[in-house]
């Protein structure tokens, strides 16, 4: 099963700097009541999902997104965030069927770089 790592730290920038030394977490908890702390853990560790003051918890709500970055994993689960992860939005450019714009912008032989030449000229 996973590994949960337990790091205790007396300094805040150390702890930053050997978590950043390593790939990016999957989950990270930090118990802790200073709310500066939180908010440097939680903006200087890049990290997939997380809680302060708790484990696992985040992992169940349906209105939170879960999910990895980097070597840990990729996209996002859990309600709205599941469909829009497995859902596939295609993308479609449509052009004109009487012309072709790339005939028109080839270089060197196109009727707009034709013209463009003449006032580069």
């Amino acid at each position: 099963g996973p590994i949960l790592p337990i790091l205790p730290y007396s300094d805040l920038d150390y702890i930053i700097r050997k978590i950043n030394e390593r790939q990016k977490p999957l989950s990270l908890y930090l118990f802790s009541e200073n709310e500066s702390a939180e908010k440097r853990i939680t903006e200087e560790i890049a990290f997939g999902g997380g809680a302060i003051n708790n484990t696992i918890m985040h992992i169940v709500s349906h209105f939170l997104p879960f999910g990895g970055v980097g070597s840990s994993g990729m996209g996002k689960y859990h309600g709205k965030y599941s469909f829009e992860t497995f859902s596939h939005f295609k993308s479609i450019l449509k052009s004109s069927s009487i012309a072709d714009p790339v005939g028109f912008a080839e270089p060197n032989k196109g009727f707009v770089m034709s013209i463009v030449n003449k006032f580069i000229r």
